[in-house]
């Protein structure tokens, strides 16, 4: 959905990573080498959009990944972004009609247009 919105409105796309360690194992990162880490999760990031950025070369499109909530690395992308599909991870809550905290943080950071799509099973 991302690169249909992108090509129809002449934009570009940036695909985002984010992670940060639940804050009880954030001590366990003492002295991690996060330049190493922001390697191999753009080089994940790069194999895992490989097929749908081949078949979308008319769209540019730029890789992020970054340590740090997903929402606060979305609230500094909103200010640039025009529009953004957020995809949305259900776990165990699948029953409930309610929006995560990283939807809900989206939702209220900026003036983007978002649209929220269900990450496919098996998909990360």
């Amino acid at each position: 959905r991302g690169f249909e919105a992108a090509r129809l409105h002449g934009n570009e796309l940036t695909i985002m990573h984010a992670w940060t360690a639940p804050k009880p194992y954030e001590s366990v990162l003492a002295g991690w080498d996060a330049d190493a880490w922001k390697a191999a999760a753009l080089t994940a990031l790069d194999q895992q959009t490989r097929d749908i950025r081949d078949a979308n070369r008319d769209v540019v499109t730029h890789l992020v990944a970054t340590y740090g909530t997903p929402g606060d690395a979305l609230s500094e992308l909103v200010g640039a972004a025009d529009f953004i599909v957020l995809g949305r991870h259900r776990g165990d809550a699948s029953h409930l009609p309610r929006l995560g905290s990283v939807a809900q943080h989206a939702l209220h950071s900026g003036r983007s247009v978002l649209e929220i799509v269900p990450v496919p099973d098996g998909a990360s």
